[in-house]
């Protein structure tokens, strides 16, 4: 009888996109502005977790520091707002990690920027956040052997870079050799460019010169 009916019920009768099956919903929200996706996420708490599980953001930069924000940043288009992963809660608590995954999955950007330390817990996080990201700008800052690993692993099957600027930094004991391999094994870009901050090593040879020329 219509005494009977749930309020759920009444909701998806009122609006038919509430009856749709999930994978619809999450189909629908690819197309949408990040906008209009946190809005749809604000009706109730099922369109929250499709929104938040759908995937697909289009971000106008995502920038992943130690510094400022001690984490991952995600801008908007409008470029003044940001959402935090702090990276203290993240290493706490293991199941952040498929969050974070989850939140980053299939997301594509203009500019990924990466700088800071890097350590194997931050390492670890940044492949499995930026794995199915695709971006057209990569600028990472060069401290450690860790970034050496992201940017190889970074730059795996991504036919959308079009540009890559390496930031190497001043007084850090990494492995010039396996930097000058790296480079060598660079794909064909629009534009390279390699920031040394250390005059006394010699990162560019002749073979990684004839490389990158």
């Amino acid at each position: 009888s219509a005494e009977e009916i749930s309020i759920g019920s009444m909701e998806t009768l009122k609006n038919p996109f509430l009856s749709l099956a999930n994978e619809l919903i999450e189909k629908i929200i690819h197309y949408l502005s990040m906008e209009d996706r946190a809005n749809l996420g604000e009706i109730n708490d099922r369109l929250r977790i499709i929104e938040r599980n759908a995937g697909y953001r289009r971000l106008m930069k995502i920038e992943i520091s130690d510094m400022k924000h001690n984490g991952i940043v995600i801008r908007d288009g409008s470029n003044s707002s940001y959402k935090d992963f702090p990276i203290n809660e993240i290493v706490r608590n293991d199941s952040s990690f498929a969050g974070i995954a989850s939140y980053f999955k299939n997301a594509s950007t203009q500019e990924l920027l990466i700088k800071g330390h890097i350590d194997e817990e931050r390492q670890r996080m940044v492949q499995l956040a930026l794995k199915t990201v695709t971006f057209q700008k990569l600028i990472i800052a060069v401290t450690d052997q860790y970034s050496i690993s992201i940017i190889n692993d970074l730059l795996i099957n991504r036919r959308s870079l079009k540009e890559l600027e390496i930031q190497w930094k001043n007084g850090i004991g990494i492995n010039v050799e396996r930097a000058r391999k790296m480079i060598l094994e660079l794909p064909s870009l629009e534009k390279f460019t390699l920031i040394a901050t250390e005059s006394r090593v010699l990162l560019v040879n002749e073979d990684s010169f004839l490389h990158l020329v």
